[in-house]
């Protein structure tokens, strides 16, 4: 019976996962490297592939290395953090409301966020709004996630409940966010105007090293979250019967969800449909078990987002067209093959 599967088991878990899924997670993985790898080698002055490589290994030119660990490669790994952090947190959430639809953007999440944003750099002028920009963002997300959670909740948190209420609280933020946006001078318009497009132009190793480290200190509750997003997919009831407190897992998933989505958008900005797209096609391709489809989702919206900004360099080079347009570009169409296509 255990033919097609690795057996994992020790004194604290036993898992059975399957052999076919770990295959398409490992050529997930591959198909990740060798992105990256063009990734590097793209740009005003194209470096092959080859030299790509030979240059990681300390082969290559001072001015092969220049281009590549100073300008490409810091950009290359932020796309990657960013479209993980995104990927993961719509998985959460699609777990967690039990419904393909629900990401980061749709929840509200990353509206909360962006007005918060928007305001930072419409309303304080120099260097501060850039340096404290994390935090306003992580704060608006955090802040419209404890609205949305207080608003859904009725003797519990009901997932269908939540979704349409941060769906509305969304729209209103939007809305927000453009009065904020029309009150400002034109030069604080135009600069917020860049941040709300999504765009890694800015990656240096500063934010990287920031980054990683945040990721690093969410990835323990990232995996004790394992167990309760596998019961709450199973639906509420069945969830108690297990054993789970259903209501505070939920808030603590909610809450990992919202600071994964937030990290990423506040040094990028807002890349709309990864958190979507990501845990869809890891879905598809690896099946719902949360030890594949949560590493799944991270490599697919890592895909999403290096693929998207490797594009928006390079076919109308030299101009740049900023990650979140193209993101758009394909999630945009593939909501609405969503919606058609689910009952």
């Amino acid at each position: 019976m255990t033919a097609g599967y690795l057996v994992l088991r020790n004194a604290w878990l036993s898992h059975l996962i399957p052999r076919q899924g770990l295959t398409r997670l490992g050529l997930l993985l591959l198909a990740t490297a060798t992105l990256a790898i063009l990734a590097m080698a793209a740009g005003s002055m194209p470096i092959h592939p080859l030299r790509v490589v030979q240059t990681l290994l300390g082969q290559g030119t001072s001015t092969e290395q220049l281009i590549i660990q100073q300008f490409r490669m810091p950009r290359m790994l932020m796309a990657l953090l960013v479209g993980t952090g995104l990927g993961i947190a719509g998985a959460i959430l699609q777990g967690l409301v039990r419904n393909p639809l629900a990401s980061p953007d749709v929840l509200g999440v990353t509206d909360g966020a962006s007005v918060v944003a928007v305001f930072a750099l419409t309303a304080f002028a120099g260097q501060f709004a850039i340096i404290w920009l994390p935090a306003f963002v992580f704060a608006g997300g955090l802040v419209t996630v404890l609205i949305i959670y207080a608003m859904a909740w009725k003797g519990g948190v009901g997932p269908r409940r939540m979704i349409l209420i941060g769906i509305g609280l969304g729209a209103l933020l939007a809305a927000a966010r453009t009065v904020v946006m029309i009150q400002s001078s034109i030069q604080h318009t135009a600069q917020a105007q860049v941040w709300l497009s999504g765009s890694l132009n800015a990656a240096n190793w500063q934010q990287v090293q920031i980054l990683s480290f945040w990721y690093l200190l969410l990835l323990p509750f990232l995996i004790l979250a394992m167990r309760s997003l596998s019961a709450q997919t199973l639906g509420d009831d069945l969830a108690k019967s297990l054993g789970s407190r259903l209501n505070h897992e939920r808030f603590g998933l909610i809450m990992l969800s919202t600071a994964l989505a937030t990290a990423g958008v506040a040094f990028c900005g807002s890349i709309g449909f990864v958190g979507l797209m990501a845990p869809h096609i890891a879905r598809r391709l690896l099946g719902n078990m949360p030890e594949l489809h949560l590493p799944g989702s991270a490599l697919v919206g890592a895909l999403l987002v290096l693929g998207s900004d490797l594009a928006g360099r390079m076919i109308l080079a030299p101009m740049e067209v900023p990650v979140g347009i193209f993101t758009a570009l394909i999630g945009a169409p593939y909501f609405i093959y969503l919606l058609v296509s689910k009952k």
